[in-house]
């Protein structure tokens, strides 16, 4: 069913004007958000023991990482779902290469892209011989890791005429894809969420540009999208991209964005953009047999989607099947899994959250006992002193008095576990009253002497 030739209009209309994402459009949802479970994807891939993170670094620098064991058979599984579905539905797989030549990725890609994205690879060449018999002259080659299938499948029909009879043309790209994620410092950096390196199952299409043809495909590539992801049971909502973080080449912009209960928000897994003709432009695709008299040339409409981004389906898997033994296999992939991971796959390690929390707690012991352990008071010198003046006079001026004190506080009670010096408080305040009973009787003494004479 085609829509009225006003729907464009229309479309272009139903893009909000706003910068902020923010102010991103809900189209639609699917299942259940909004629940949340205990543990994150980060957390997840260890205890399958299907990531090693810090070899990955140690290779391949950050966010480098080796996927293994059962998320090895998983990612599989997941492209050959989405290979499966594509070919269903009409569409040519596609596999291209990792890098392209700098002129023709300057026709595919942003300028931005180039600063922010895309990693630049250098080599050399054989060159053109100056002389007939001397060997050619190797010559610096630049070229560009492809950041996702939509640029080389964009520059496959290059500087071509598409006759009408030969549209939709639908591709399932299939590649590596490899970016540097400059702009997304800080974001991210565990796990397998965003990373350098990963891949993708890639829709991409060419229509007709009359008749709003391309918005009808446009609907139809973000529901193929839809129906992999609803295969999967995994939750989901459809966001209509605000115009201010649109790039130049997109008219239109859908995001489908999963709902990750162990993180408790929706991230994105899918980009649907309808391009028109800027791309063709740029690459010289031309609508029609050849040119005609007196008519101006027409370009077609080039479209893009992403069916499946492997890393972050495995994700959104791990936190939505997730149970208190392992991970439930979604029954869209069981096919395509060994027995040993057919049904469930186990964790075999604990949660690394769990093993932060432990050694915090323990170190959080540590260092309640070191500060709640008594101290020694620094000794005062005046202090040691004057006691020790105390007890002399005691010696010398009661010594029945002072051998009391000292008796006393040398038997002292059992329970009692603090020795008592006998250079004490209470010795100082004997000494100080035999001194005034002494002082006291020489008065009276000579007093008396006084009366007599």
């Amino acid at each position: 069913m085609r829509l009225p030739t006003f729907s464009i209009r229309m479309f272009q209309l139903a893009i909000t004007k706003q910068v902020l994402k923010e102010n991103n459009l809900v189209i639609r949802t699917f299942g259940k958000s909004g629940f949340e479970k205990q543990y994150s994807h980060v957390d997840l891939v260890v205890m399958v023991d299907g990531y090693e993170g810090e070899r990955g670094s140690a290779v391949a620098g950050g966010r480098g990482y080796f996927l293994k064991g059962p998320l090895v058979f998983l990612e599989q599984a997941v492209i050959q779902l989405a290979l499966e579905m594509l070919h269903e539905r009409g569409f040519t797989p596609l596999y291209t290469p990792f890098f392209m030549c700098k002129d023709a990725m300057q026709a595919v890609a942003q300028l931005s892209q180039f600063d922010e994205e895309l990693y630049k690879v250098t080599g050399r060449r054989d060159g053109q011989s100056k002389k007939a018999n001397e060997a050619p002259v190797p010559e610096e080659e630049e070229k560009y890791l492809i950041a996702t299938s939509e640029q080389p499948i964009a520059a496959f029909h290059r500087d071509e005429w598409i006759s009408t009879d030969r549209l939709p043309i639908r591709y399932a790209g299939i590649s590596t894809c490899f970016r540097q994620e400059v702009g997304s410092h800080g974001r991210d950096t565990r796990g397998i969420f965003r990373v350098h390196q990963f891949e993708k199952v890639e829709q991409f299409c060419i229509t007709s540009p009359h008749d709003n043809l391309s918005w009808e495909m446009f609907h139809q590539m973000i529901a193929n999208a839809e129906a992999f992801h609803q295969a999967l049971g995994i939750p989901y909502r459809i966001v209509s991209i605000v115009s201010g973080e649109l790039n130049n080449a997109a008219a239109m912009k859908y995001d489908l964005e999963a709902w990750f209960p162990g993180s408790g928000a929706f991230r994105e897994l899918v980009s649907c953009s309808n391009c028109t003709d800027y791309q063709s432009r740029r690459l010289a695709i031309r609508y029609g047999q050849t040119k005609k008299m007196n008519k101006n040339v027409e370009f077609v409409h080039m479209l893009n989607a992403t069916m499946c981004a492997t890393t972050r389906v495995i994700c959104a898997i791990l936190e939505n099947y997730q149970t208190d033994n392992g991970i439930v296999v979604p029954e869209a992939v069981k096919k395509w899994m060994p027995s040993a991971y057919r049904e469930l796959i186990p964790f075999v390690h604990p949660a690394p959250i769990d093993v932060e929390k432990v050694s915090a707690t323990s170190a959080n012991i540590t260092k309640n006992k070191e500060l709640t352990r008594p101290s020694k008071e620094p000794v005062n010198e005046r202090s040691t002193a004057e006691l020790a003046n105390c007890v002399n006079q005691l010696k010398l001026i009661a010594p029945d008095e002072f051998q009391k004190t000292t008796n006393s506080q040398t038997h002292q009670p059992a329970g009692d576990s603090q020795p008592v010096s006998p250079a004490s408080a209470s010795e100082c305040q004997v000494a100080n009253s035999a001194e005034k009973k002494r002082k006291k009787k020489r008065k009276k003494k000579t007093t008396n002497t006084l009366e007599e004479v």
